[in-house]
């Protein structure tokens, strides 16, 4: 099965359940989901409640693979109202 640069926290239903069963039937174990919390693509100020989901829809994957650790990327600094060191 090819996977690509695919979000695999995104997949669903049937797809979860066929990338599941290719990685655990290989042999395969995942050692870490990367996730799109952060990512360097949301600035801190942005929607909090975006990641919250993420990682509600996250946990359940990780757990099904026996993974322990869910990446989580850096938020950027909000360009027009940047928050200081110490916020």
């Amino acid at each position: 099965m090819e996977c690509g640069w695919s979000r695999y926290c995104a997949y669903v239903g049937k797809k979860f359940e066929e990338v599941f069963e290719n990685v655990v039937s290989s042999g395969l174990k995942v050692s870490c989901f990367a996730s799109c919390i952060a990512n360097w693509a949301t600035e801190i100020s942005e929607n909090f409640q975006k990641d919250v989901d993420e990682l509600k829809r996250a946990i359940p994957k990780k757990h099904k693979f026996n993974t322990r650790y869910i990446r989580v990327m850096s938020w950027l600094n909000n360009k027009e109202n940047p928050l200081s060191d110490e916020e």
